[in-house]
């Protein structure tokens, strides 16, 4: 077997670490909301046995990570170390604050644009790839036992700058059906942000900064070489409207055509039609489109907090009204309104009363104006913007985005005419479960 390197084995307890912590609060939020649900009598959904026995069944899940842990030389107390604290949120007015500005308050970091130094030779696709996988196997160097592949990427890496287009992915294994079939984790929708996390030979690469493109032909790999090609789902025949079960065949899911050429930052050119200002723009990565999820959720939030207010204040004025309530039912009634106010103070009372989404994703696309990087000057700018100039960008974007081409053909049965027809196919975080039970 390899040594390991110093170097590697800091890479691997720290992929460790980030994967223990993941369970910790899958485990912690499993217990509350068990703890919290109630039946329409208000008695308690589950016993502490049966709340016992589901944490017992996440810890056998978490343990293989302790075992690698131990084996690499760490401490339980280094593994289950406190975290530091999230640095408040400062707030100001929404219209004081480019998009950037709102993302670093939500996330506590600003996406880079300046190009990072790379020592190491970038990494390129040699030939055009189409096929989600046609790489021969390899084994890791510090683990003989754990084969993985080199994955090709829809973007070629023309939209990262280190125009990395290849990534080291390995294979799912016996213990990744702990993740994959962990209910609490579809809950929150994290399942494939873990397995991404996990299955992501270098370290250095976290999944969140990958476009969502790159990411699905990652999945669609995992996806086939665990289970196999053949795929099955449920669509409706557009002539007879009836709905029939069939199987796709994974392998034959191509890339989208791709032939823009990225600069040294990941950004490409493009010139508005009325305007005829020279831009420079990018791909948004998956860590982006979550963080404007969150400006949404800002945003909008402000209509919630008014709402639950208004409401709040109309049950005050029926308390002080209501002469038949008991003290008992007086106190029941106080402590939901109590309630009701804490949760309206989560929300942002700075918030806007409507979503920026269509603004808010153009300025986080565009890097430079005629050789102007100055992020207040593209915000004031894309604000006046001609409607036909935001159009053609978008349209633009949309059409040279990387990715997979889930726009296929299947074979309709032969009870409902035969033939052949069109689908789009759409996976969700559900894919690992499909055929595999």
């Amino acid at each position: 077997m390899a040594k390991i390197e110093i170097k590697d084995l800091e890479k691997q307890k720290r992929q460790l670490k980030a994967s223990f912590d993941m369970w910790e609060k899958t485990i912690n939020d499993t217990i509350d909301a068990m703890k919290n649900a109630r039946l329409e009598n208000n008695v308690k959904k589950y016993t502490e046995d049966q709340i016992e026995e589901k944490v017992e069944m996440l810890r056998n899940g978490q343990q293989d990570i302790i075992d690698k842990w131990i084996f690499l030389g760490g401490t339980l107390d280094e593994l289950r170390g406190e975290k530091k604290s999230a640095k408040p949120v400062v707030k100001k007015k929404q219209t004081e604050k480019t998009v950037m500005e709102q993302i670093a308050e939500v996330s506590s970091e600003v996406p880079k644009v300046e190009k990072k130094e790379d020592k190491t030779e970038p990494v390129r696709i040699t030939k055009k790839t189409e096929s989600v996988s046609n790489i021969i196997p390899k084994m890791d160097e510090s683990n003989p036992m754990a084969a993985y592949d080199i994955i090709p990427l829809p973007s070629k890496g023309e939209c990262y700058q280190n125009k990395q287009g290849r990534i080291a992915v390995s294979y799912l294994t016996a213990m990744d059906e702990n993740i994959i079939v962990s209910p609490n984790l579809y809950r929150d929708n994290m399942v494939l942000d873990i397995i991404l996390k996990e299955k992501l030979r270098d370290p250095e690469i976290d999944p969140d900064d990958l476009l969502d493109g790159d990411r699905d032909a990652i999945i669609l790999f995992l996806r086939s070489s665990a289970y196999g090609n053949m795929y099955s789902v449920s669509t409706t025949d557009p002539v007879t409207k009836q709905s029939f079960e069939t199987q796709i065949d994974l392998s034959k899911i191509k890339y989208k055509d791709f032939t823009l050429s990225g600069d040294e930052n990941g950004w490409f050119d493009f010139q508005m039609p009325v305007s005829k200002d020279e831009i420079k723009f990018r791909f948004l990565t998956h860590r982006d489109y979550i963080n404007l999820t969150k400006l949404d959720e800002i945003e909008i939030g402000s209509l919630r907090k008014a709402e639950i207010e208004k409401y709040n204040s109309k049950l005050k004025y029926y308390l002080g009204e209501d002469e038949e309530l008991t003290v008992a039912e007086r106190k029941e009634v106080t402590n939901a309104i109590n309630k009701l106010e804490e949760w309206s103070e989560k929300f942002k009372d700075d918030a806007s009363h409507f979503s920026h989404r269509a603004t808010n994703e153009l300025e986080m696309q565009i890097m430079s104006i005629n050789g102007n990087t100055d992020r207040q000057f593209i915000h004031n700018y894309i604000g006046t913007m001609p409607i036909k100039d935001a159009s053609a960008i978008r349209k633009y974007i949309a059409k040279n985005t990387p990715g997979v081409d889930y726009n296929l053909e299947i074979e309709k049965p032969e009870s409902l005419g035969g033939g052949s027809m069109s689908v789009f196919l759409q996976f969700d975080q559900f894919i690992f479960l499909t055929d595999s039970e």
